[in-house]
């Protein structure tokens, strides 16, 4: 399905190879125009979201990016139904879609991703076929490259993560071009013995995952109990400390490529050889670092990330305030791309857990961020000891049943189910840290006798 598309947009990619900042930011601007006048055509919300901030169709060709208004994921998912003309994207119908079908394209023609995120707030976001080929092609060209091996052999490419669910990282692997490349989920709620079998048996050119499983990967090589030696390692969804990464090098040979992939773009910077920090793909985005008064930060300085899509014009991101912080890097004269030093993110706690054997263990904090159940927009997980754990969570109707349903599926993968409690409670607000003031996707309550475990 992917590998003509695929392949297509890989050359697009590869055609801008030694660009230059002036033609990377000609690309951005005429394709910003373009994605201005579509939006305008084909979302009503868009349309009704401008002209509510005085924006006239014919204003259009003269605006730039910072005379627009931001969205972010709360406005979106209230409007989600606005965001796009089809009948087919309408939240009650897509909702069921996520949590009951196989498939990996919604109606033939769309990939849909979903995530709560590290604010805990749900989100859904869609792409066609054409603008999932463009990221796929990018994915290939920029972070795959020199994967393609012999002629005659697919390379192997492992993803450790999330993998029950069809979030950004799985769905991507997913649609690889399976002509290219043979694919081995691992989740991080199976157990570390099955993991290590499974990756000593499979022998993956390319390891994917978080940054504290590849770690947790690392040192079991170290101890000889995992025997690989992929040619590439790529981490993403959590910040990459030198620690990790230096254990990666010792452990595999090969120093991992650290990576900044959201569901909402799966692929907005990458660690480029020979560059410092993460390069954003300015000519797939318009990528804004900006502070507390929206105004563009220095490098070096820490601001909040907000992106434009350009390159998505079936459900489109225009100044979305991602939420994630990050710390701008400096651009030297011959580079093409901006430049961020690390992705400060939020840090969530892991959620301890009692395992059937006894032990204490913990849930990992990308799988709780990436919890969804149909119906509610809001959790939050309270540790209220390793054995009982309590999840607070914000709709419209009561889901306790529901949310109980989905939160035992996750402890049945874990091996969790016989000694741990766990209790739904639906909630009109979820409170915040009183330390911080800062909305906790996890909660420890002063009973967990000091169980909390970070990542």
């Amino acid at each position: 399905m992917w590998i003509l598309s695929a392949l297509r947009n890989k050359r697009i990619v590869a055609a801008r190879s030694g660009w230059s900042r002036a033609q990377v930011l000609d690309e951005q601007a005429r394709r910003f125009r373009s994605l201005l006048e579509s939006a305008w055509a084909r979302s009503p919300f868009y349309r009704a979201f401008y002209q509510d901030h005085g924006i006239r169709r014919i204003d259009l060709a003269e605006l730039s990016i910072r005379d627009l208004p931001m969205t972010d994921k709360t406005s979106l998912m209230e409007h989600f139904d606005q965001i796009s003309e089809d009948p087919l994207l309408q939240r009650a119908r897509i909702e069921p879609w996520l949590t009951t079908k196989r498939e990996i394209l919604y109606a033939g023609r769309y990939v849909i991703v979903h995530t709560s995120g590290s604010s805990g707030s749900m989100g859904i976001f869609v792409f066609d076929k054409a603008a999932w080929s463009r990221i796929r092609g990018l994915v290939m060209e920029r972070a795959a490259s020199g994967l393609a091996g012999h002629p005659f052999r697919r390379s192997r490419v492992a993803l450790c993560a999330a993998t029950h669910g069809r979030f950004g990282a799985v769905t991507g692997v997913r649609t690889l071009p399976g002509q290219l490349f043979r694919i081995q989920l691992c989740s991080v709620l199976d157990p570390i013995s099955k993991t290590l079998d499974t990756l000593n048996r499979f022998r993956p050119d390319l390891l994917l995952g978080y940054a504290s499983t590849l770690h947790a990967l690392a040192d079991a090589a170290l101890e000889g109990k995992l025997d690989i030696r992929p040619r590439a390692i790529s981490s993403a969804g959590e910040i990459l400390s030198d620690e990790a990464a230096a254990s990666m090098e010792k452990a595999f040979g090969t120093r991992p490529v650290n990576t900044y992939a959201t569901s909402e773009s799966p692929c907005l910077a990458l660690q480029m050889p020979g560059r410092r920090g993460l390069s954003l793909m300015e000519d797939e985005h318009v990528l804004e670092m900006l502070d507390a008064q929206d105004e563009p930060i220095a490098p070096g300085q820490v601001g909040q990330m907000v992106v434009t899509s350009l390159y998505n014009h079936a459900f489109p991101l225009i100044r979305y305030r991602m939420g994630d912080y990050v710390t701008r890097g400096q651009r030297l004269p011959d580079e093409a791309f901006d430049n961020i030093l690390r992705v400060e993110g939020r840090v969530n706690d892991a959620l301890p857990l009692t395992l059937d054997d006894g032990s204490i263990d913990d849930i990992h904090p990308i799988v709780l961020s990436e919890f969804f159940v149909p119906g509610a927009d809001k959790f939050q997980f309270v540790s209220e000891s390793p054995g009982r754990i309590r999840i607070r969570y914000i709709a419209s109707a009561v889901c306790d049943d529901a949310v109980l349903d989905s939160f035992r599926k996750i402890l049945e993968m874990k091996q969790a189910r016989k000694y741990t409690q766990i209790m739904a409670e639906r909630v009109s607000g979820l409170p915040v840290d009183s330390k911080t003031g800062k909305y906790r996707l996890v909660m420890i309550a002063k009973s967990g006798s000091g169980a909390n475990r970070g990542q």
